[in-house]
C-alpha cells in the first residue's frame, strides 16, 4: 500500500534543503508532493527540487501574520506534515492555537518546550536530576561575568561564554591563556582569547550579555547527536564526528558516523526523563577521559541530519512512520562511515569501516 502525502519544510533555501527532500523521496510505501516555505525568495538549484516553494512572512518580525500565513498555507495545500526548521519557529508554533489545523507539525511537547530552547535550563535540570555533573553559571551583565571570574568557584582556567538560546555560535566566547584574542569567524560576535581581552572585546563590541551563560569550555573533538524518541522510546539515533577546521563554525565540514556507547547512554537517560517524544539535536564534546559533555540543544531538525542515509538509516522515514502509527524498527548505527557532507547522495567512493 502506498501512502500519498503533501509534505512541508521550512527554510527552503538552505544549503541542505535538497539532500532532505532526496532524502524523504527514499522512504518505501509513500509517495510525496513536497513543498517549501522561506522568508525570502528561493534561488537555483533548491526551487527546482520542491513541487511548489512560497515566501512566509519573517516569524521574527511579525509572529500573527506568520501563524495565520501557516495556517491559511497549509488547509488551502492540503499539507500532511510540516517540518519547520528554525527554532523561532518551533517556539512560536508550539504556543500557537493551532486548533481545527489537521497538519501534523513536527514539534515538542510545551512541557519540553522550555529546557529545549535555553541551554541554561537544560544543563541546569540536567544537572538538578543527577544525569550530568557541570558547573553552569547564569550570565545577563558584564558585572555578572567578572564576579564569575573573579571567585574561586570555576575550578578550571579555559571557559565558554555563550548566549541561552543563539545557534551556529553567535556571540560564542572562549576564555583561556592565550597570549593573543583571534575571531575565528567574522561578523558574529565570537573570539577566544585571555580574560583582559575578552572583556575589552565585550565592550568594544557593545555585547550585550543579558541572557547568557557561562561553563567550562572542552575541547573541540564534537559530536552531532541525531536523535528521534516516541513515548519515551528512542527510534532513531546517529552520532557524528564532526571534521573541524574551525571549530566555531556553523556549518558541518565533514564528518564520521560512530558508535559511542557514553553518549547513548546519556542520550538514552534525557529521553527517558523528559518523556520525550519527538526530535532531540544535541552538540556533544568529550573531556580528556572521552566522557561526553553537552554543549548545545534543540528540538529541531539539524541542517545536515540527511548525512545519516550513508549509514542507510532516514530519520524522516522514522518520524512519518510513528506519527502515522507504521510500524518500524529502531535505526542506529553499527559501524563507522566516513561522510563528505557535500557529496553524500552521489559520491560513489564513500568509505565504510567495521568498528
Amino acid at each position: 500500500m502506498t501512502f500519498k502525502k503533501n509534505i512541508l519544510f521550512s527554510c527552503a533555501g538552505g544549503i541542505f534543503s535538497i539532500q532532505n527532500i532526496i532524502a524523504i523521496n527514499k522512504i518505501k510505501d509513500f509517495k510525496f508532493n513536497i513543498y517549501g516555505l522561506d522568508v525570502k525568495e528561493v534561488g537555483l538549484p533548491n526551487k527546482d527540487f520542491f513541487l511548489k516553494i512560497s515566501v512566509c512572512p519573517n516569524p521574527h518580525e511579525n509572529t500573527e501574520q506568520y501563524i495565520k500565513f501557516i495556517k491559511n498555507y497549509c488547509k488551502k495545500n492540503n499539507i500532511d506534515v510540516f517540518f519547520p526548521l528554525s527554532d523561532i519557529e518551533i517556539e512560536i508554533l508550539c504556543n500557537a492555537n493551532l486548533i481545527g489545523l489537521k497538519t501534523k507539525i513536527i514539534l515538542p511537547s510545551k512541557d519540553n518546550l522550555d529546557l529545549l530552547t535555553d541551554k541554561f535550563k537544560f544543563l541546569s535540570y540536567l544537572d538538578e536530576k543527577k544525569i550530568i555533573d557541570e558547573k553552569i553559571f547564569k550570565v545577563d551583565s558584564i558585572d555578572d561575568l567578572e564576579n564569575i571570574l573573579n571567585t574561586k568557584k570555576l575550578g578550571y582556567k579555559d571557559v565558554v561564554l555563550k548566549p541561552r538560546k543563539s545557534r551556529g555560535s553567535r556571540g560564542v566566547l572562549i576564555i583561556n591563556d592565550r597570549v593573543d584574542l583571534i575571531e575565528p569567524i567574522q561578523n558574529r560576535n565570537c573570539a577566544i582569547g585571555p580574560k583582559k581581552k575578552i572583556l575589552d572585546f565585550i565592550y568594544k563590541n557593545k555585547i550585550n550579555l543579558n541572557n547568557f551563560l557561562l561553563m567550562k569550555y572542552y575541547s573541540n573533538n564534537n559530536f552531532d547527536v541525531d536523535c528521534y524518541a516516541s513515548k519515551s522510546k528512542i527510534k532513531y539515533l546517529v552520532i557524528r564526528e564532526r571534521n573541524w577546521e574551525n571549530h566555531l563554525s556553523s556549518v558541518n565540514e565533514g564528518c564520521m558516523i560512530v558508535k559511542n556507547l557514553q553518549i547513548e547512554s546519556l542520550v538514552e537517560k534525557i529521553v527517558c526523563k523528559l518523556n520525550l517524544t519527538g526530535i532531540l539535536d544535541l552538540d556533544i564534546s568529550l573531556d580528556k577521559k572521552k566522557e561526553p559533555h553537552i554543549i548545545d540543544v534543540s528540538s529541531r531538525l539539524s541542517g545536515s541530519v540527511s548525512a545519516g542515509i550513508v549509514a542507510g538509516l532516514n530519520i524522516f522515514e522514522i518520524i512519518l512512520k510513528d506519527i502515522f502509527n507504521i510500524k518500524s524498527k529502531k535505526q542506529t548505527a553499527k559501524k563507522t562511515y566516513i561522510v563528505r557532507l557535500g557529496n553524500i547522495f552521489i559520491d560513489k567512493n564513500l568509505q565504510t569501516m567495521d568498528n
